[in-house]
């Protein structure tokens, strides 16, 4: 007898290919850092900086990536015409999202009427009370300088 061997790739199993998807990986890095957070608090806590870390360099890639995209889609495109009919449905969609936005939160405050029940006399306010980080993003580029600095 004689047996016919083929040679090829092995085939991967269910859980290897489960394991290769990035899906996957998010939803059990999500799990993982829930049970974290339950089981061992204090572990979590002592992971702070990791997380600090790894947001700072998602902020800080973030608006190279969005523009390099942006930027290679648009010089890709062969029609003119084209590309400014996107635009404007990018312009269209932006007008109505925020148009869409505003009224829901316009709905949202006239209905739960936030600080409704919060009784507060004016001439009792002492500016010296507010904590100086309240004035840390007075400016425009104070809001832009978290975004942009360095996560170390």
């Amino acid at each position: 007898m004689t047996s016919i061997t083929t040679v090829g790739r092995p085939r991967r199993s269910r859980l290897s290919r489960l394991i290769r998807e990035l899906w996957f990986q998010v939803v059990l890095a999500a799990v993982l850092g829930i049970a974290v957070g339950i089981l061992a608090p204090g572990l979590g806590e002592d992971l702070k900086p990791l997380n600090d870390w790894f947001i700072a360099l998602v902020k800080m890639i973030v608006i190279p990536v969005v523009f390099c995209v942006v930027t290679t889609g648009i010089a890709s495109m062969d029609n003119l015409r084209k590309a400014g009919r996107i635009g404007v449905k990018a312009i269209g969609y932006f007008l109505v999202l925020s148009l869409m936005s505003m009224l829901i939160g316009l709905v949202v405050a006239n209905i739960f009427q936030p600080g409704s029940g919060l009784h507060v006399d004016p001439s009792s306010l002492n500016a010296d009370d507010v904590p100086k980080t309240a004035t840390e993003h007075a400016t425009f580029t104070g809001f832009l300088r978290p975004a942009t600095r360095s996560p170390s």
